[in-house]
Protein backbone atom coordinates (compact mmCIF):
# COMPACT_ATOMS: atom_id res chain seq x y z
CA UNK A 1 0.00 0.00 0.00
CA UNK A 2 1.09 3.28 -0.62
CA UNK A 3 -0.25 6.82 -0.06
CA UNK A 4 -1.69 8.40 -3.22
CA UNK A 5 -2.24 12.17 -3.46
CA UNK A 6 -5.11 12.61 -6.07
CA UNK A 7 -7.91 15.60 -6.28
CA UNK A 8 -11.95 15.37 -6.02
CA UNK A 9 -13.54 14.86 -9.44
CA UNK A 10 -16.12 18.23 -8.26
CA UNK A 11 -13.26 19.91 -7.06
CA UNK A 12 -11.51 20.19 -10.35
CA UNK A 13 -15.05 20.41 -12.14
CA UNK A 14 -15.36 24.20 -10.45
CA UNK A 15 -11.68 25.21 -10.79
CA UNK A 16 -10.33 24.01 -6.98
CA UNK A 17 -6.99 22.65 -7.79
CA UNK A 18 -5.03 23.90 -4.52
CA UNK A 19 -6.83 21.12 -2.37
CA UNK A 20 -5.17 17.86 -3.23
CA UNK A 21 -6.06 14.73 -0.91
CA UNK A 22 -4.13 11.71 0.39
CA UNK A 23 -5.24 8.55 0.47
CA UNK A 24 -5.16 5.17 -0.86
CA UNK A 25 -5.79 3.50 -3.61
CA UNK A 26 -8.86 0.57 -3.19
CA UNK A 27 -7.37 -1.66 -5.93
CA UNK A 28 -3.96 -1.37 -4.09
CA UNK A 29 -5.09 -2.16 -0.54
CA UNK A 30 -5.97 -5.77 0.71
CA UNK A 31 -9.45 -7.30 0.73
CA UNK A 32 -9.25 -6.94 4.47
CA UNK A 33 -9.34 -2.87 4.81
CA UNK A 34 -12.11 -2.83 1.89
CA UNK A 35 -15.72 -2.29 1.47
CA UNK A 36 -18.58 -2.23 -1.04
CA UNK A 37 -17.23 1.40 -1.57
CA UNK A 38 -13.58 1.28 -1.21
CA UNK A 39 -11.30 1.46 1.28
CA UNK A 40 -12.70 1.19 5.07
CA UNK A 41 -11.23 3.71 7.55
CA UNK A 42 -12.97 2.15 10.39
CA UNK A 43 -11.28 -1.37 9.52
CA UNK A 44 -8.35 0.35 8.06
CA UNK A 45 -7.50 1.76 11.63
CA UNK A 46 -8.29 -1.28 13.53
CA UNK A 47 -5.86 -3.00 11.61
CA UNK A 48 -2.94 0.14 12.43
CA UNK A 49 -3.46 -0.51 16.28
CA UNK A 50 -3.50 -4.06 16.20
CA UNK A 51 0.13 -3.96 14.35
CA UNK A 52 0.81 -1.15 16.96
CA UNK A 53 0.05 -3.18 19.87
CA UNK A 54 1.85 -6.28 18.70
CA UNK A 55 4.70 -4.09 17.58
CA UNK A 56 4.94 -2.65 21.29
CA UNK A 57 4.06 -6.03 23.31
CA UNK A 58 7.36 -7.62 21.36
CA UNK A 59 9.82 -4.63 21.89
Amino acid sequence: MKPTQYHIKSNLEVGIYDKPKLGLLSEETPQLFRDETGVDPYSFATGLLKMKSETTSTA
